[in-house]
């Protein structure tokens, strides 16, 4: 039985151990996150980026994993629903940080009805990102670069 116990306490305690550079959560909000595949490991990049736009646009959700509804693929943010809309953000979001360009495995990307005017000239790093929504915003203008988007 104590091994049995201690077996169990190792698998428990091995489960809750991250890589560096991720960042582990016991409670996850199963009504906006999504984890597909891999274990309550977060990057940590990804997370400054949900931090970033929770702070710079006043959005005061207590958890970087609680920003709109998000789905992870192995640990990186693979979708995240940031519309003015039920599963999105409660307020609207005017400001999208430089700090978007660590999203390297964002797919999918909705934004719509937010006050967007601009988007970060980092915008153009997200290599990866094959679907964008961001209708009934504010934009004034693409940046530059817009084309290096390849997968877009």
């Amino acid at each position: 039985m104590k091994l049995l116990t201690t077996l169990l306490l190792s698998t428990l305690l091995i489960s809750q151990e991250c890589e560096d550079g991720f960042t582990y959560f016991e409670e996850i909000p199963i009504s906006t996150v999504s984890i597909p595949f891999g274990v309550n490991c977060f990057a940590d990049p990804d997370l400054q980026f949900l931090s970033d736009l929770n702070n710079d646009n006043n959005l005061g959700y207590p958890s970087p994993i609680e920003v709109g509804t998000q789905t992870w693929f192995d640990g990186k943010l693979n979708n995240l629903v940031a519309g003015y809309y039920t599963s999105g953000v409660s307020s609207q979001i005017s400001t999208i940080p430089e700090s978007i360009e660590n999203l390297n495995e964002l797919r999918t990307l909705y934004m719509e009805w937010n006050n967007i005017s601009m988007l970060p000239s980092t915008f153009s790093n997200l290599s990866e990102l094959k679907n964008l929504y961001i209708s009934n915003n504010e934009l004034e203008a693409l940046i530059e670069d817009i084309g290096n988007l390849s997968e877009l």
